[in-house]
C-alpha cells in the first residue's frame, strides 16, 4: 500500500447568491471551509515529511456555477502549528455551486513554484523537482464534490517520488575498508511533475527530464568499516528521487557507484576501488528478477556487501509506504 495521508476538510457554506440577486441568510450554511488533522503526520526518522510542527501544504480549488468555474483557492497555504491546521482569509461554501474541485500539493517551500489554474477543469498542477538542489516529500491529493453536501471533504495525499536508501556492508572476515563514497550516475535529476485531478486520485506524470552524468547524491563521509559485517550508514538515510526508468542503453544507463579503499598487510600503499553497478542489473533479494524502474510511493533499499577476495554483491529490497490516517474527530479551525 502506498503511504497515504488522509486529511479531512470540514466543509461549511455561505448563502451568498450570484451578483445582482438578493442575499439569503441561512445560518445553517453560513460557516467556513476548514481543515483538520490530529497527529504529527509522517514525522519520523525515515521520511523527510513537511507534515510536522510548522509544516504546510497548498490548496487549489474551484466552484462551478452554471457551467462556469470560479477559483476559490489559488495556492492557499495551510499551516500546522502542532495541533491545528489554519489558513486565512476564510472561504465559504456557495449553495449555488453545482460542483467543487480541490487539488493540494505538499512539499515545496512555497507555492510560488507550483502552477495551477483553478478556472480550468480537471484541475492540473505542475512543479519542477531536483533532488540535488532541494529534497522534500512531494505529495498530492485531490477531491471533488457534486452532491451539494457540506460535510467533510477527504483528501488522501499520495507520494509522487521514490525513496532510495543505500547500506554498505563489509563482510570481509579480517580486513577493514574505508568507504570513500557511494552515489548515483546518469540519474534523472530534474523533471517537471504534472498532477491531474481524477475524481479523488491524483494522476502523476513527469515531463522534460534532465540527466546528470556525474556522481551525485549518496554519501562521501569516508566511513571506516571494520571487518566482520559492520555497515554504513548505521541509521537510514533517504534520497527522494524522481520516478524513472533504469533500463537505459549503454553508457547512459543509471548506475550506483561505490568508491572504497583498503590496505592489506605488507602493501606499501592503499588500494582504491571504484565500481559502477548498473541499477538495471541489480536483483530483488532472493530472486532472479531485476529492477527496471523506480515507481512513486515505493522505498528501495540497496544493500551492498563487500568481501575482500569475494567481490561485491548487491541486491534491493522494496517496501511500500503505509497509510497514516490523520483524522481526529472534533479538532478543527
Amino acid at each position: 500500500m502506498h503511504f497515504r495521508v488522509t486529511f479531512i476538510a470540514a466543509a461549511f457554506a455561505c448563502a451568498l447568491l450570484s451578483a445582482g440577486c438578493t442575499r439569503v441568510y441561512d445560518p445553517a450554511r453560513e460557516q467556513e471551509i476548514s481543515f483538520r488533522a490530529g497527529s504529527l503526520l509522517l514525522n519520523d526518522a525515515i521520511t523527510k515529511s513537511s507534515f510536522e510542527n510548522g509544516g504546510n501544504f497548498y490548496v487549489f480549488g474551484a466552484k462551478t456555477i452554471s457551467l462556469t468555474h470560479y477559483p476559490i483557492f489559488t495556492g492557499q497555504t495551510v499551516t500546522y502549528d502542532g495541533s491545528t491546521w489554519s489558513y486565512s482569509p476564510a472561504r465559504f461554501w456557495d449553495p449555488n455551486a453545482s460542483r467543487y474541485d480541490f487539488l493540494a500539493i505538499s512539499g515545496p517551500a512555497s507555492a510560488s513554484g507550483i502552477t495551477c489554474n483553478p478556472s480550468s477543469l480537471p484541475l492540473m498542477a505542475t512543479v519542477t523537482y531536483n533532488p540535488t538542489s532541494s529534497q522534500y516529500d512531494l505529495m498530492a491529493a485531490c477531491a471533488d464534490r457534486t452532491d451539494g453536501s457540506i460535510g467533510p471533504v477527504d483528501l488522501e495525499f499520495h507520494h509522487m517520488l521514490s525513496a532510495v536508501s543505500v547500506v554498505v556492508y563489509n563482510d570481509s572476515p579480517s580486513q577493514s575498508i574505508t568507504l570513500n563514497s557511494y552515489g548515483f550516475k546518469n540519474l534523472c535529476t530534474q523533471a517537471t511533475l504534472t498532477v491531474e485531478q481524477n475524481l479523488n486520485t491524483p494522476e502523476p506524470g513527469w515531463v522534460s527530464p534532465g540527466y546528470d552524468s556525474n556522481v551525485v547524491l549518496g554519501d562521501d563521509n569516508g566511513a571506516v568499516l571494520a571487518s566482520g559485517g559492520s555497515y554504513y550508514p548505521t541509521s537510514t538515510v533517504t534520497d527522494y528521487m524522481i520516478p524513472q526508468a533504469l533500463n537505459l542503453l549503454g553508457s547512459a544507463a543509471p548506475a550506483l557507484v561505490i568508491d572504497y579503499t583498503y590496505q592489506e598487510a605488507g602493501d606499501p600503499e592503499p588500494t582504491n576501488v571504484v565500481t559502477p553497478i548498473r541499477l538495471q542489473d541489480i536483483k530483488f533479494l532472493g530472486t532472479e528478477e531485476t529492477i527496471t524502474s523506480w515507481q512513486p510511493g515505493v522505498r528501495y533499499t540497496y544493500q551492498i556487501h563487500i568481501r575482500m577476495g569475494g567481490g561485491i554483491r548487491v541486491h534491493v529490497i522494496t517496501t511500500e509506504w503505509e497509510e497514516v490516517n490523520a483524522e481526529t474527530p472534533g479538532l478543527m479551525i
